[in-house]
């Protein structure tokens, strides 16, 4: 995989990530069914998500593991020779061993020299020298026994594809690592083998299955199976339908995927230079979001505007009961309006900041994963953010599968994307306190102004240019109480100010660790523990925004 320059733009395109498992002894007569079948879906995948790459995560095990690597790099290198400009797609290997302890479950020779080729034809080899999560529950530098190791590879597979591509004839063999238990757990339900509480999900991202009839000569399996089950988690999906799932109907989540890709594609955005890393789908994410909170703001102006004009507009009986009524009605409507800006708003948000936390922690070699952090449940339709961060995280282990990138250019863009954060929180809080002030003083004004007025009226040396006057008056601060309501920044300098504290707390315990002796041992752990403290905090900041945005009905709350 190719390492990018310090500094350089990450141009890299959200993967759909696709894990192969399968039996290790398919019946000879069967492959070419089953290469053709894996065949077309990868083509099918292909055509459907033109500018999405695909990482196929294998553990290139012999039998239906490498037959599947081998198609899928049969499939790309066809795409490639007939479209240069195709995404990069990549093949990568998640062994349960380091690969020469690997090596010694190969018997055949024909089948070692197949897994060095393909081993050869990977972008990335993770195992458990350079992925904990392969590990296990071990320390660093010892490896899990046989066949736990499997169990664990079967784990991190299903953890972090969307799609799960299995090989399966049916029978459960009740093996700890068989492709049963994979099935099992992509379903989400709990293998009775489990051994590692990342099994038992009680919330999960939804997934995707394609099973492929494999019969083997071990447990064959006597009644009849369809050659291939289409199998999609899904809470919409009606149980009692028995029309069987096609391909298209696995890949809502996936064009989720691809419209931002394509986006990206279309409309390239270089990132600003305050932005925390050069990424580009994090400039994406980010324009988006801004473009849906201008949206916001300027419908909450042409609200403000409509209801001033019908109440000026209405200015006898029974016409001004009628304007009230339609007032009502706006603001009836209006939320019911902002819904699709609002969740998309919410959504890009979510995806920029949880992205940043992500890319970090990974820089730094943080063993966390910030899609079991942050807790879509609250709205499925946010469980998409939660795949593309699996997604990403495989993008950057396998890219530093040979190594972090330097610390001293890490730590210098932690350190600004800190510092920038607390002077934007700062700055941010004075402006929308300025402004919060000057709408209530400003409505409190014009209202003090209608009242003084409408006494003036009354008198005897009045005319009706008074009473408009008055109401004028009355509208523009009605209309500016409106906006003020509408715009929530008191909400918002809330959590402006206790995100400032989290990352004033962070930089501080950061540039501690720092400031220590570079040859300290235990000076790359404190700079790991100060930021995964601060994005901790800023998922679970990010957390409870959403449960409250997801409440709200007028203020989009920052």
């Amino acid at each position: 995989m190719k390492q990018l320059l310090p500094n350089a733009i990450d141009p890299s395109p959200v993967p759909l990530v696709i894990g192969v498992v399968g039996h290790r002894d398919p019946i000879a007569s069967e492959l070419e069914r089953l290469r053709s079948a894996f065949r077309a879906d990868l083509e099918g995948l292909l055509n459907a998500l033109p500018h999405t790459p695909l990482l196929l995560l294998n553990g290139l095990a012999s039998g239906m593991d490498s037959i599947a690597a081998e198609v899928f790099l049969e499939v790309v290198a066809a795409q490639q020779a007939s479209n240069p400009g195709a995404p990069e797609h990549q093949l990568v290997a998640a062994l349960p061993k380091p690969q020469q302890a690997y090596e010694e479950d190969f018997r055949l020779p024909e089948e070692l020299a197949t897994l060095r080729r393909l081993l050869a034809s990977c972008t990335a080899v993770l195992d458990p020298s350079n992925c904990s999560e392969l590990r296990g529950d071990v320390r660093e530098g010892e490896v899990l026994p046989s066949p736990d190791c499997y169990g664990q590879q079967g784990i991190f597979l299903v953890r972090h594809c969307y799609l799960l591509a299995a090989f399966h004839n049916g029978v459960e063999t009740m093996e700890l690592g068989g492709t049963s238990q994979s099935v099992t757990m992509q379903k989400g339900a709990v293998h009775p083998l489990f051994l590692n509480v990342d099994e038992v999900i009680a919330a999960r991202e939804p997934g995707a299955l394609i099973e492929y009839n494999t019969p083997r000569h071990k447990n064959s399996y006597e009644g009849e199976r369809l050659a291939r089950v289409y199998w999609l988690e899904s809470h919409n999906t009606d149980p009692s339908s028995n029309k069987p799932f096609v391909l298209s109907d696995l890949l809502a989540l996936p064009r989720q995927i691809e419209r931002i890709n394509a986006a990206i594609a279309d409309q390239p955005v270089l990132p600003p230079s305050w932005a925390p890393k050069p990424v580009e789908i994090w400039a994406k994410a980010d324009q988006l979001a801004v473009n849906f909170k201008k949206h916001y703001w300027h419908s909450s102006l042409g609200l403000m505007i409509v209801c001033a004009a019908i109440s000026l507009s209405l200015n006898d009986y029974p016409w001004k009961i009628l304007g009230l009524l339609l007032i009502i009605l706006v603001l009836v409507l209006f939320p019911l309006s902002q819904q699709g800006p609002k969740h998309e708003f919410i959504t890009y948000r979510c995806l920029a900041e949880s992205l940043t936390v992500q890319d970090f922690w990974s820089d730094l070699g943080v063993d966390r994963d910030a899609a079991d952090l942050f807790h879509s449940q609250t709205h499925r339709d946010l469980s998409w953010i939660r795949t593309v961060l699996r997604a990403r995280r495989v993008q950057l282990l396998a890219r530093y599968s040979q190594g972090l990138p330097p610390l001293k250019i890490t730590a210098g863009m932690v350190l600004n994307w800190m510092h920038g954060q607390v002077s934007w929180l700062n700055k941010t809080i004075s402006n929308q306190r300025h402004i919060d002030q000057r709408l209530f003083w400003y409505s409190l004004y014009f209202f003090g102004g209608s009242l003084l007025l409408s006494f003036v009226s009354l008198t005897p040396v009045a005319n009706a240019s008074f009473k408009l006057a008055s109401e004028l008056l009355l509208a523009i601060a009605v209309a500016l109480f409106t906006l003020r309501e509408l715009q929530g920044y008191e909400e918002s300098n809330a959590r402006y100010l206790r995100s400032r504290d989290q990352f004033s707390r962070g930089l501080n315990a950061f540039n501690q660790a720092l400031l220590t002796d570079p040859k300290e041992p235990k000076r790359l752990q404190r700079l790991r523990c100060a930021l995964e403290a601060v994005g901790l905090e800023k998922l679970d900041e990010l957390n409870d925004w959403v449960a409250d945005q997801l409440k709200r009905i007028y203020k989009p709350g920052g």
